[in-house]
């Protein structure tokens, strides 16, 4: 019995070993794939720059840096760009996109970091959609639409507040509005070219006073409407799709 033990525990070990080993290999041979949005490079550092166009909707775009901490908190070489949409009568929403170096661990699921902020996400308003883009390859952009509440204490006392949260992923030939098709796609180049795909993910969202959801997301549309042939190359015609049960 002794020495079946054993040899179970060496072989266990044999295939953790091979594991690491193939992992290590992999990862070694593995080459960086190109991004879906326009980026430049930034002198001195392994960072990008995210390219927007500088207005949307005839309005200038303004740039918003992203915290110490946000990126203090993520891998060294993931790039991030952030730009802010305000209109004259009071409407705003910002557009950020946070794009993955070598580490995949740069993009993760937004809900997340959303309840780490204090918003309580309503589960009826988790919505697979799509946004018409209507550019010189127009399509239909898959994204996901969210809704969260979060009770902000002012002066006044304590104010109710929305938040509409739109995202997606994209990547040199891809785009989808789900983290798991995202992940199938990439651990399948990974295997099969040794292609880590190098992917970003894309949110745009702003606030309101309850009730008014759905007229902000109407500008919203609008704006990522306009806004995404600006910086996004990829449309998702290319990419192959795959059907998830």
């Amino acid at each position: 019995m002794k020495g079946r033990k054993l040899a179970l525990l060496l072989s266990g070990l044999g295939i953790i070993g091979l594991s690491v080993g193939f992992i290590s290999w992999l990862s070694a041979a593995q080459t960086l794939g190109k991004p879906g949005i326009r980026t430049a490079e930034i002198p001195g550092t392994n960072r990008l720059e995210i390219v927007f166009p500088e207005k949307a909707l005839g309005i200038s775009l303004k740039r918003m840096e992203p915290g110490e901490n946000e990126i203090n908190w993520l891998p060294a070489d993931t790039s991030i760009g952030r730009r802010g949409y305000f209109a004259e009568d009071g409407f705003g929403c910002v557009m950020s996109v946070v794009l993955m170096g070598g580490d995949r661990t740069s993009i993760h699921r937004p809900q997340i970091c959303l309840t780490g902020q204090g918003w309580a996400l309503d589960p009826n308003e988790n919505e697979e959609t799509s946004i018409e883009i209507e550019s010189s390859r127009g399509y239909e952009l898959p994204v996901r639409k969210l809704v969260g509440t979060k009770e902000v204490k002012t002066e006044r006392g304590p104010v109710t507040y929305k938040a509409v949260f739109v995202y997606w992923f994209v990547e040199q030939e891809r785009v989808t509005n789900q983290d798991l098709e995202r992940m199938v796609w990439m651990a399948g180049d990974l295997m099969t070219r040794g292609v880590l795909q190098r992917w970003a993910y894309v949110a745009c969202y702003s606030y309101c006073l309850p009730g008014q959801e759905d007229a902000t997301y109407a500008r919203m549309k609008e704006f990522i409407a306009d806004v995404v042939p600006g910086f996004q190359t990829a449309t998702g015609k290319t990419g192959n799709q795959v059907e998830l049960q």
